[in-house]
C-alpha cells in the first residue's frame, strides 16, 4: 500500500495528524517522519484546540524520534563568520531573541528572523545603489516612461523607470547575511541553494547538516554526525511499496517454445506423408482430403501454446492474447474431433445399411458435417468476443507465487501481480457452462460412434479404440484445464504449464492415434494388398464385419435377381399359352368360313 502524505504549515493541525498515526505504530525504525523545520521547540505541546488528542508528551517525542526537520528557510551554516553587518550570525540571533523575549513576541516565526534580517539589507543595498543612478543614463531602462531625474523621495509607483532601475539593482545584489550567501535571480527572486536538516533526538533538536540540492553535493553532514549516529537502528527503506506485475519465467517459455516447435513439424511431416501417399489405398481408403482438417486442428492447439506464453505487458496486448487462445484452443480442438466424428459417422452409416446402397456419402458430404460442428462452436467464440459482458476482461490479481517479499538489502516491500483473462460477471459463466456442454456433447457423440463401431475388423477403418483413447484423454485434458483456470488462479507459472502441457498432449495425441497406424500399416503393408485379408498382425484380422455385411448384401440381390427371373419366366409362359390359344380360335373360324362358302 501506498505512502500517506500529510501536508500542514500549521503546527497545531499537524498535532492532530500525528495523533491518528501513533495507534498504528508508525515511526522509527521501520517508518521516518520529514517534516517542515519552521515549527517552535516542542510545538505538539500547545494542544489547547486538540480535543481529539490523547497522546502524552512523551508518546510524542517517542513517536517523532529520529524524525527529519527539513527547511528551505535560510540560515548560515557559518554562524561564527562575519556578516555585512558586522556582526556574526549567531550575534545576530541571540539579539533577537532578547528583543523577542523581552517584548513578549509569539515564536512560531521565530526561526525567519535571519531570512527578515537579511531582507532589509537587501533593499537597503538595492536601494543604496539606485540612488547613485538617478540623474544619469545607462542604466538600461530608457525606452520605460518615467524619469530618474529625481530623488527617492519623490519616488511614485507609476514611475516605471525608476521600478526597473531598482529591480535590476535588487538582482544584482550579493553580501553575505545572517542566513548566510544572499544573491538573486534576473527575475529577484532570492536564490536557495541549502537546504538546513535537523533531527528530533530523543526529544532534542539536532543540526545535521545541510543539502546542496542547487549544485547537487547531496547531503553535508555539520560535526560528528554519522549514519550510525543519525539512524543506530539502521536506515530505514527510502521509498514507497513497489508493486511489479510478474511475467513467464524464462526457462518455461523456452521449454514450451521448443516442444510447440517440434510437434510444428510433426504437424507438418505428417501433412506431407498424407499428400505424397494419399494415392496407397491404406491412406486413400481413410479419405486423405479430411485428414487435412485435423492437421489444421492440431496446428491450432500448438499455436496456441506460443500464444499462450507469450510475455504480454500492455493491457490491450493482453486482451487481444486471451481472445485469441480461446479461438485457436477450442476451434483446433473441434476441428480435429469433429472430422474424427464425420468419419466415423460414414464408417457406420456403410455397414448399418441392410439394402443395396443407392448414394454413397461422399467427403463433399463430410466436410459440411465437419464445418456445422466447427461453426457452432464459433458462433459461441464469437459472441464471447463480441458482447462486453462476455468479453474476457484483464485483471490484476495478487502473484501467488512471489505474493509480497522485501527487497534484498532494504526494507521495501514488493507487491507482485499477474494478469488474468477471467471475467467474473454473471453472463460469463453462463456463456462458459454452454461452451462446455457443447465440448461434452461432442465426446458422448464420440463415445457413442466409437461403441458402434467397435466390431469393424478393419483396423485401418475402426478408430474406434483410437476415438476411445482420445476420449479418455481429451476427458482429462479438459477437467484438468477447468479446474487449473479456476483452481489455480494467481499461480501464473503452474496454471498455465498445466493448461499448456494440457493442450501439448492433446494435439500429440491426435497426431499419435491417427496418423502414425497409418504409418506403420504403411510400411507392413505398402500396396494394401492385405488390408481385407486375415492376417495374424492385427492389422486386419480375419473377414471383418464390412465384407461380412458386403456379402450379405450381395447373396440378397442375387435372391432377388433370380426370383424377378423367375417371374420374368413365368409372365413369358402366360403370353406363350395365350398366342396359341388365339391362334387356334382363328383357325376355327377360316374352317367354319369356307364351309359356309363351299355350302353356298
Amino acid at each position: 500500500k501506498a505512502t500517506e502524505y500529510q501536508f500542514s504549515s500549521d503546527q497545531n493541525n499537524f498535532t492532530s495528524i500525528i495523533n491518528t498515526y501513533f495507534a498504528k505504530n508508525k515511526k522509527h525504525p521501520k517508518y521516518v517522519w520529514i517534516i517542515y523545520g519552521w515549527y517552535t521547540e516542542e510545538w505538539w505541546t500547545s494542544r489547547a484546540s486538540q480535543g481529539t488528542v490523547n497522546c502524552t508528551d512523551e508518546e510524542f517525542r517517542s513517536l517523532l524520534d529520529r524524525a527529519l526537520l527539513v527547511s528551505s528557510i535560510p540560515k548560515s551554516i557559518e554562524p561564527d563568520k562575519a556578516t555585512i553587518s558586522g556582526f556574526t550570525a549567531k550575534q545576530i540571533e541571540q539579539q533577537y531573541e532578547e528583543r523577542r523575549i523581552n517584548g513578549g513576541y509569539y515564536t512560531f516565526l521565530a526561526s525567519a528572523s535571519q531570512a527578515a534580517y537579511d531582507s532589509i539589507w537587501a533593499i537597503a543595498l538595492a536601494l543604496n545603489k539606485t540612488a547613485a543612478q538617478l540623474n544619469t543614463n545607462g542604466t538600461g531602462c530608457e525606452n520605460l516612461s518615467g524619469t530618474l531625474n529625481i530623488t527617492l523621495d519623490n519616488f511614485t509607483y507609476d514611475n516605471a523607470r525608476l521600478a526597473c532601475v531598482f529591480k535590476n539593482n535588487l538582482a544584482s545584489t550579493n553580501f553575505i547575511g545572517a542566513s548566510g550567501n544572499v544573491t538573486f535571480d534576473s527575475k529577484g527572486t532570492l536564490v536557495l541553494s541549502l537546504a538546513q536538516v535537523l533531527q528530533y533526538q530523543q526529544g532534542q533538536k539536532v543540526y545535521l547538516g545541510y543539502s546542496d540540492y542547487k549544485n547537487d553535493l547531496g547531503f553535508i553532514a555539520i560535526g560528528n554526525q554519522t549514519i550510525q549516529t543519525i539512524y543506530p537502528g539502521g536506515v530505514p527503506s527510502d521509498g514507497t511499496p513497489r508493486n511489479m506485475t510478474s511475467t513467464f519465467l524464462s526457462g518455461i517459455v523456452y521449454a514450451y517454445y521448443t516442444v510447440a516447435s517440434i510437434g510444428v513439424l510433426l504437424t507438418i511431416g505428417f501433412g506431407a506423408f498424407n499428400f505424397y501417399f494419399r494415392e496407397r489405398k491404406i491412406v486413400k481408403i481413410t479419405s486423405p482430403a479430411l485428414n487435412y482438417f485435423i492437421l489444421v486442428g492440431v496446428l491450432m492447439m500448438y499455436i496456441f501454446i506460443f500464444i499462450n506464453m507469450m510475455q504480454a505487458t500492455t493491457v490491450q496486448t493482453i486482451r487481444t492474447t486471451c481472445i485469441l487462445k480461446q479461438w485457436f484452443s477450442i476451434c483446433g480442438y473441434v476441428l480435429a474431433f469433429g472430422t474424427i466424428l464425420a468419419k466415423m459417422w460414414r464408417i457406420n452409416y456403410i455397414v448399418r445399411q441392410t439394402h443395396p446402397l443407392k448414394l454413397l456419402p461422399k467427403d463433399w458430404h463430410l466436410m459440411i458435417i465437419i464445418m456445422v460442428i466447427t461453426g457452432i462452436a464459433a458462433l459461441v467464440l464469437l459472441l464471447g468476443s463480441v458482447i462486453p459482458k462476455l468479453t474476457p476482461s484483464p485483471q490484476l490479481i495478487m502473484d501467488k507465487e512471489m505474493g509480497t517479499y522485501q527487497e534484498e538489502g532494504s526494507e521495501i516491500q514488493v507487491h507482485r501481480y499477474i494478469y488474468t483473462c477471467n471475467n467474473d460477471s454473471s453472463p460469463s459463466y453462463y456463456w462458459f457452462i454452454l461452451l462446455e456442454t457443447y465440448l461434452g456433447v461432442l465426446q458422448i457423440v464420440g463415445i457413442v460412434m466409437a461403441f458402434q463401431s467397435r466390431k469393424i475388423k478393419v483396423a485401418i477403418l475402426n478408430d474406434s479404440v483410437y476415438v476411445g483413447a482420445l476420449i479418455y484423454i481429451s476427458s482429462i485434458a479438459t477437467a484438468a484445464i477447468v479446474l487449473t483456470n479456476y483452481g489455480l488462479d494467481g499461480y501464473l507459472n503452474v496454471k498455465e504449464c498445466l493448461i499448456s502441457g494440457a493442450y501439448f498432449v492433446l494435439a500429440t495425441a491426435f497426431l499419435g492415434l491417427v496418423f502414425i497406424p497409418k504409418a506403420i500399416s504403411l510400411y507392413r503393408d505398402p500396396m494394401g494388398e492385405n488390408i481385407f485379408k486375415s492376417t495374424d498382425d492385427g492389422i486386419a484380422a480375419g473377414e471383418n464385419a464390412t465384407s461380412t455385411k458386403m456379402k450379405e448384401k450381395k447373396h440378397l440381390q442375387m435372391r432377388e435377381d433370380s426370383k424377378h427371373q423367375q417371374q420374368q419366366q413365368q409372365q413369358q409362359q402366360q403370353h406363350s399359352t395365350t398366342t396359341t390359344t388365339t391362334t387356334s380360335s382363328s383357325s376355327s373360324s377360316s374352317t367354319s368360313s369356307s364351309t359356309s362358302s363351299s355350302s353356298s
